[in-house]
């Protein structure tokens, strides 16, 4: 896929798409995602903020990170520069459209599940092993 058909995709499946440079900002199942990519390297990444690093606990990483490999399916739980994020990181020549379709939908997932289920959606891939955390407040509330 280019970064013409990256973009083109985008805007057939989402609301709100603001283009500046290598970064697309759009609504996708109500939530705000960015979208990074750089031809040069052939990536890309699709990113949204859930929560302050300093506003969760110990219980909620964990959880994170039972769903990275339970049930986050390709998109992830990360953190950068104290922010966490749902995040799905990808090379863009092997991306096909209904990847890139099933990658908005799984990081807006994580975003809306993350503090209760912590699920990508898309399908459950092994057992979960505890309960998950209370939901606590993130970005914005």
């Amino acid at each position: 896929m280019t970064h013409h058909q990256l973009i083109a995709v985008i805007e057939q499946h989402a609301t709100n798409v603001e283009k500046r440079d290598s970064i697309a900002k759009f609504v996708f199942d109500g939530v705000e995602l960015t979208c990074i990519y750089n031809t040069q390297y052939d990536r890309m990444r699709i990113i949204s903020p859930v929560a302050r690093e300093d506003a969760i606990t110990l219980q909620h990483v964990r959880a994170a990170m039972l769903a990275n490999f339970h049930t986050a399916l390709d998109a992830r739980y990360a953190i950068s520069k104290g922010i966490v994020y749902a995040a799905f990181l990808h090379p863009m020549s092997h991306l096909s459209e209904a990847e890139l379709v099933s990658a908005m939908r799984q990081v807006a997932s994580l975003a809306k599940t993350f503090g209760t289920t912590f699920t990508s959606g898309e399908l459950l891939f092994g057992a979960p092993q505890q309960q998950q955390p209370t939901p606590q407040p993130g970005i914005g509330t």
